[in-house]
């Protein structure tokens, strides 16, 4: 982040439920030093990552 305040993670779950038990294990949040934590879904559509999604 341009502020040094915060991170981006990207994660490829299968629901929001899988991706909140992998902040609750991450060493940050073990220590208590976050203060905030939004998840929101997001579909890459072009770029690298595209690569990377399962093909339907």
């Amino acid at each position: 982040m341009v502020s040094d305040t915060g991170g981006l993670l990207i994660f490829h779950t299968q629901d929001e439920a899988e991706v909140w038990e992998l902040v609750d294990r991450d060493p940050y949040s073990a220590a208590d030093v976050l203060s905030r934590v939004r998840i929101h879904e997001w579909n890459p559509v072009l770029g690298y990552l595209t690569d990377h999604l399962p093909h339907t």
